[in-house]
């Protein structure tokens, strides 16, 4: 399993260009812990981090993928 921090979740839920309610539904949580995590109020427990995984089918080389890529086409000026 991936390990996912709460960066690493919103970076995942932006690439995929999902807004907070379809990740929540994507991966069975609720919106308002979405909210919690990407604001640092939360961790990502190993179950959410776990259906992540599973979701999205990560590998750490996908991972590493997404990430760069994500990275590439920031647009200049929003927060990382």
């Amino acid at each position: 399993m991936v390990i996912i921090n709460p960066e690493i979740f919103r970076k995942l839920r932006e690439f995929y260009r999902l807004d907070s309610a379809e990740w929540a539904a994507l991966i069975g949580i609720s919106d308002r812990l979405v909210r919690y995590i990407e604001r640092g109020e939360r961790g990502v427990s190993s179950k959410v981090a776990q259906k992540v995984n599973d979701e999205l089918e990560l590998t750490p080389e996908k991972l590493d993928r997404i990430l760069t890529l994500y990275d590439e086409f920031q647009i200049r000026g929003e927060p990382s």
